[in-house]
């Protein structure tokens, strides 16, 4: 049976030591992946309670909630639906900028 030297006990719990990093850098990135789903999981049950509230869609532009007040209208000669809004934020931007009646803000109580 042969004994370990020094240097070859360094030399393995140095590879060691850097196999156990590598892994816990990859259990880090996992832990901020799985943490960024749940906060995007949380945000959409919270939309959908607040949809159940205000018995209407709602969308999030920029970090404010909007109540979307019309199922369907007209902007610039084209029809958009509720749902084609809720997937157009930059139309959601311009709607609020000309402060059209379609988005109504949520006020958090």
């Amino acid at each position: 049976m042969s004994k370990e030297t020094l240097e070859q006990k360094v030399e393995r719990l140095t590879k060691e030591l850097k196999a156990q990093e590598e892994a816990n850098k990859a259990l880090g990135i996992n832990l901020k992946e799985a943490s960024l789903v749940i906060q995007e999981q949380s945000e959409k049950l919270d939309s959908v309670s607040i949809e159940k509230e205000n018995n209407a869609p709602v969308m999030k532009v920029g970090k404010d909630l909007y109540k979307i007040a019309i199922g369907k209208f007209r902007h610039d000669g084209v029809e958009v639906t509720a749902d084609e809004l809720k997937k157009n934020p930059e139309l959601a931007k311009e709607l609020i900028k000309i402060g059209s009646g379609v988005l109504l803000p949520i006020v958090n109580s």
